[in-house]
């Protein structure tokens, strides 16, 4: 059997610009079209007989490549079929045509596996939205059927099915599927897609448009956050104190620990980064013994958090009117001080105030350009 999860944290969600000028987003202010294709989120080659040869490595970015079609598939390019098991390629003409905005909502989805479409037509429909932004679906795993839960059982064939792991946005600059395929490079390569990558970005799918998507994409290049589920952020959730520690035990790199210190949180996914900052002497928990981990962050707590981690420097700049007497005000001080808070409004920090997963993710960016700030 299989494993689902054959890929490597390389085959990351990409994005995709085009290489003579901005690409246009179809969509305005809509995230970027579905087109029906599943690309191997790595680089992948064809050998001698045609068969896919996987890779290891991103695709390559910021330059023009060639995205091959190997003749035997599967494993490279697969054409989605939104409607099993009647398909054609008629209707995949149509859903390239008048691409989906709709989000794909079942990690496997059924597919052609083989790259090579031999159709004119088909070539013709993609190069008619040449220059435009549309997402693929970046595929992990190939099965020959659906599969129950995470396991194949079946090795793919001509059709099967694909396990998508994230979403990529890609600017076509030009389609070979029939005719003259010179520019596919060898003849195993039954065509190509031509265009440009310029990744990585998240795999989130709920932060297009949000104030906050560039520190959110941060945090995931980083490594200090995988997302609240497959494929989301949660930006609008509360952060829980548990959320709160992994946060700042990966932005800050804390040691592990073999001191076990509040009686809470054990086997919590978090409890190890909980240790963490308490070791570090970031926090002293809730109670006596006790760390509250599904409690929720406010924002004078999260300056605390913050200051400890980073060891800011204290302040004799009262910054704002609203926090005056409370236990936080000197760490709030210090936030604004070293410039990573502006406060909620007019010289108000809005200390109760809680906070949301896309906030802390621009908290701990700009506590982190502070930190390496020259």
């Amino acid at each position: 059997m299989q494993r689902l999860l054959i890929a490597t944290a390389c085959m990351a969600l990409l994005s995709v610009t085009f290489l003579v000028g901005a690409p246009v987003h179809a969509g305005g202010d809509e995230p970027p079209p579905i087109w029906p294709i599943a690309l191997a989120a790595t680089a992948y080659t064809c050998d001698a007989e045609g068969d896919v040869v996987p890779g290891t490595e991103p695709w390559q970015t910021e330059t023009l490549i060639v995205i091959p079609m190997c003749v035997a598939g599967p494993g490279g390019i697969g054409w989605i079929d939104w409607t099993p098991p009647t398909g054609g390629t008629a209707e995949l003409i149509d859903a390239v045509s008048a691409p989906a905005f709709i989000q794909p909502v079942d990690p496997w989805e059924y597919a052609t596996a083989t790259g090579a479409v031999s159709s004119g037509n088909l070539e013709a429909a993609l190069d008619a939205r040449a220059g435009l932004e549309h997402r693929l679906l970046m595929a992990d795993a190939w099965c020959g059927s659906q599969p129950d839960g995470d396991v194949c059982e079946e090795p793919p064939g001509a059709s099967v099915w694909v396990h998508w792991s994230s979403l990529a946005t890609f600017t076509l600059s030009s389609a070979h599927l029939s005719g003259d395929l010179s520019a596919c490079g060898p003849a195993q390569n039954q065509g190509c897609l031509i265009g440009t990558f310029a990744g990585p970005s998240s795999p989130f799918i709920d932060i297009a448009g949000n104030l906050f998507e560039e520190d959110i994409e941060w945090a995931w290049r980083e490594g200090i956050t995988a997302g609240c589920a497959a494929n989301l952020y949660c930006p609008s959730a509360a952060v829980t104190r548990e959320q709160m520690a992994k946060f700042i035990a990966n932005a800050f790199d804390l040691p592990p620990t073999d001191v076990d210190a509040f009686t809470d949180d054990d086997d919590l996914v978090h409890e190890d980064a909980i240790n963490r900052i308490a070791a570090a002497g970031i926090t002293s928990g809730c109670g006596a013994d006790r760390f509250c981990p599904r409690g929720t962050v406010t924002r004078e707590q999260m300056a605390s958090f913050l200051s400890r981690a980073a060891e800011l420097a204290p302040s004799a700049v009262d910054a704002f009117t609203d926090d005056d007497g409370r236990t936080h005000e000197a760490d709030i001080n210090r936030l604004a001080a070293a410039g990573i808070t502006q406060g909620c409004g007019a010289q108000r920090y809005c200390p109760t105030q809680l906070v949301r997963r896309d906030q802390m993710a621009a908290f701990l960016h700009r506590t982190v350009l502070f930190l390496e700030a020259p």
